[in-house]
């Protein structure tokens, strides 16, 4: 097997990539899908924080002991009670530690998930995506390379949040016309100084 910039090829030409962030730059067709003789694969512990208020307390200690079972690796960044507290003295410690690269990714849960989409988005870097369905779950990765994952505790049933994490974590970034897109809010990101 020789090594590749970003990844490392086999003999036979396959692409084998372990990291998420670098699939963009795997070879595409001219339609940004990923060309079949790619592979990715990535590393069997994907780190995840997870945060929450009061009212996606219960929701998260599901999710975080769903996800640990399924090999994740789970870091809880609170609240740790259903006592009331404030949504972004959560998510925004969970947010920037996705930033810093100390996690692959996060998942954020509040009530309603608008004020723990917003409180995420304020950290540079992050895309934030409040889904509802897994359709829009995937959608945010396919297209929108979401890195943190929001969740409206009052709005879904538990199994359906299972469903939607497990398919937001296992979806793939397409590149190609949405990484000229993503790359345009970043410009805004630099010219905003968010």
């Amino acid at each position: 097997m020789r090594t590749h910039r970003l990844a490392q090829i086999t003999k036979d030409g396959i692409i084998i990539c372990d990291n998420r962030d670098l699939y963009p730059y795997l070879p595409q067709d001219r339609c940004g899908h990923l060309q079949k003789r790619s592979l990715c694969m990535y590393p069997e512990k994907m780190k995840i924080a997870i945060a929450s208020d009061h009212r996606g307390f219960r929701l998260k200690n599901i999710l975080a002991d769903f996800l640990k079972a399924k090999g994740y690796a789970i870091t809880d960044f609170g609240t740790y009670s259903c006592d009331t507290c404030d949504y972004p003295d959560y998510i925004y410690p969970a947010s920037l530690a996705v930033k810093q690269k100390k996690f692959q990714r996060a998942i954020v849960i509040c009530y309603t998930g608008i004020g723990s989409c917003i409180a995420a988005n304020k950290v540079k870097s992050i895309r934030a995506a409040l889904v509802w369905s897994r359709k829009t779950a995937i959608m945010s990765r396919r297209h929108n390379n979401s890195n943190v994952l929001v969740l409206p505790a009052g709005m879904l049933k538990i199994e359906e949040a299972k469903r939607i994490v497990l398919a937001w974590l296992k979806e793939e970034f397409e590149g190609g016309r949405h990484l000229r897109r993503i790359n345009k809010i970043q410009q805004i990101e630099e010219k905003e100084n968010v």
